[in-house]
């Protein structure tokens, strides 16, 4: 499933309320054993991506980790963490949607450890407006990466106003 955000194409595995209860009993019960559905998914995500990439979530919360390594596997490629919080942000999930992005502005920076000369891949577990993962891209982007040569992907898709996770929508 395909999203345009920000003219940047997100790939998703699969729509929040379709898997919400799965998503929810991983996020806040640590229960491996209901995710049989998300791993299905994951499984047959047919990527898009070129082969020299690197997989870069945000942070390494046990949920999103878990997450990260099954598309790592299944993509074959390596994952690495190299954000770090410039400061303090509040949770995303708990603002309006027109604030999300003032929220994250300047909020990322790029860590040392990021091999250069490949292409990356972002990972954020839910979009809905985009917000992190452009926040993300512009990090990279500071630190010197070619924006031809960043990727999107997330878990799912979440669902606002403007998304009712069909088909390519325009944010």
């Amino acid at each position: 499933m395909e999203r345009l955000i920000f003219d940047k194409t997100v790939h998703s595995v699969a729509c929040y309320s379709d898997y919400s209860d799965e998503f929810k009993c991983i996020k806040y019960h640590y229960d491996f054993t209901c995710v049989v559905g998300l791993l299905s998914e994951i499984k047959r995500f047919v990527s898009p991506f070129p082969n020299d990439c690197f997989l870069l979530p945000l942070k390494a919360d046990f949920h999103i980790d878990f997450f990260v390594r099954a598309f790592a596997r299944h993509l074959k490629v390596p994952f690495l963490y190299v954000f770090g919080y410039n400061r303090n942000v509040q949770k995303q999930s708990l603002l309006a949607v027109e604030h999300r992005k003032i929220n994250l502005e300047n909020a990322f920076y790029v860590k040392p450890n990021l091999p250069s000369g490949y292409k990356y891949i972002l990972f954020d577990d839910v979009v809905t407006t985009g917000s992190t993962l452009m926040a993300m891209r512009d990090a990279l982007l500071k630190f010197g990466v070619d924006d031809n040569d960043i990727f999107y992907l997330t878990l799912l898709q979440g669902v606002n106003k403007r998304n009712i996770c069909k088909g390519l929508i325009n944010v």
